[in-house]
């Protein structure tokens, strides 16, 4: 019987430590088990979807204003429903942000919790390797089913802590992944609440200039509107407005920031650039080289400038790009996009961007004349500059 007590104990020894163990791992009330705990999930959703459906139906306001006649109070009330409209979209970032921020904190107590587990687990085995050691030729001296068992329960805690290091492992790169998110969440929150900041200085700036009477907007579109036609007249007959030009090289002074046009085709001093390829207007920020601009365009967002092209003011103010613009879209240019690039500088002096051919003239806009400029760069491409002196 003496013989037998050593294989005896550590029968016992392997059915109290290692079976339990086990069965621990295969358990579903195992806390050590990978699992995301979504805090109030359900009430964030319920949430995110109602503020979606308003924003659904902010937006689809938002066409039917830009559908109506135009009037002060539409603009306004169009100025209204964006403004709402982003500060929905923030709430809905903020809630995003706060989802995440739960969910990445249950992450990294689970992986607190897999680490410290899986350490225990690795110590507590080699502690248990040790103990056996003695036993081991007792064992194998007397049955060898005390041996195969061993290894058998020894095989299944390797393979289930390979499967506690794989889950660890999965939840650190998930973590890292929800980071990343975290972080794009929060720069798309910052860029909203620029744009909200921005929306509601154009609401003040249009109440300002407008003084909130509806005879002064309709004066404001007005201009807008016959500036655009003039401008758009004038290019179509190009041929006949350059001639007698003469050369001109780069940085060479060609004009004055200017308001002529005034009353009727401008709406204050500033310079409409403008830059045709083979006779079709294109974006002059593809052709202005990259600089830093000072940005009065609200609610419209900023943009970048990617092209060789010295600029033909100092210290630009930029009030308006190109393309359907904010005001473009709200019918000031009776539905047709912004042509050019406004803009304005505390300089008033306009000098040429590259070595070419200068063009003077005047167009009538009205009872109003508007001066331009042009110079033609070659090869198809002219810039042209209005409002001048």
């Amino acid at each position: 019987m003496k013989r037998f007590l050593p294989l005896f104990a550590l029968f016992i020894f392997l059915s109290l430590v290692f079976v339990p163990w086990l069965r621990a791992e295969d358990s579903d009330g195992d806390p050590r088990e990978l699992r995301l705990l979504y805090i109030g999930e359900s009430n964030l959703s319920d949430e995110y979807g109602k503020k979606t459906q308003e924003i659904k139906d902010l937006e689809k306001k938002i066409n039917e204003l830009l559908g109506q006649s135009k009037t002060l109070s539409s603009q306004i009330g169009s100025f209204n429903a964006q403004i709402r409209l982003t500060e929905l979209k923030i709430e809905q970032t903020e809630a995003e942000v706060a989802s995440l921020s739960g969910k990445i904190g249950s992450l990294e107590t689970t992986i607190g919790g897999l680490s410290n587990a899986y350490e225990e687990r690795v110590t507590n085995l080699y502690k248990l390797r040790r103990i056996a050691e003695p036993f081991t030729f007792l064992a194998t001296a007397q049955n060898f089913s005390g041996v195969i068992s061993r290894l058998y329960h020894l095989k299944k805690i390797a393979e289930n802590d390979q499967k506690l290091l794989v889950r660890l492992q999965t939840s650190q790169t998930e973590l890292k992944f929800q980071k990343n998110d975290l972080e794009n969440l929060q720069k798309k929150l910052e860029g909203q609440t620029e744009f909200l900041s921005r929306q509601k200085s154009a609401k003040e700036k249009l109440l300002e200039v407008t003084k909130n009477d509806e005879r002064k907007y309709q004066e404001l579109l007005s201009k807008a509107r016959a500036e655009q036609s003039a401008i758009a007249s004038a290019m179509r007959n190009a041929a006949s407005l350059l001639k007698n030009g003469s050369p001109i090289k780069r940085g060479d002074a060609i004009a004055l920031i200017g308001n002529s046009g005034a009353p009727g085709c401008s709406t204050g001093t500033h310079l409409h650039f403008e830059v045709q390829k083979d006779s079709v207007s294109v974006d002059p920020a593809g052709y202005l080289s990259s600089r830093d601009v000072a940005w009065d365009n609200a609610p419209d967002s900023i943009f970048s400038f990617t092209g060789p092209l010295t600029w033909p003011i100092d210290s630009p103010r930029i009030t308006q790009g190109f393309g359907m613009t904010h005001w473009a879209s709200t019918g000031f240019y009776s539905g047709r996009p912004h042509t050019g690039i406004d803009m304005t500088s505390d300089n008033p002096s306009i000098r040429s961007p590259v070595d070419g051919t200068l063009y003077r003239g005047t167009v009538s806009c009205g009872s109003s004349p508007m001066n331009f400029v042009a110079v033609d760069h070659g090869g198809g491409i002219v810039s042209w500059y209005w409002h001048v002196q």
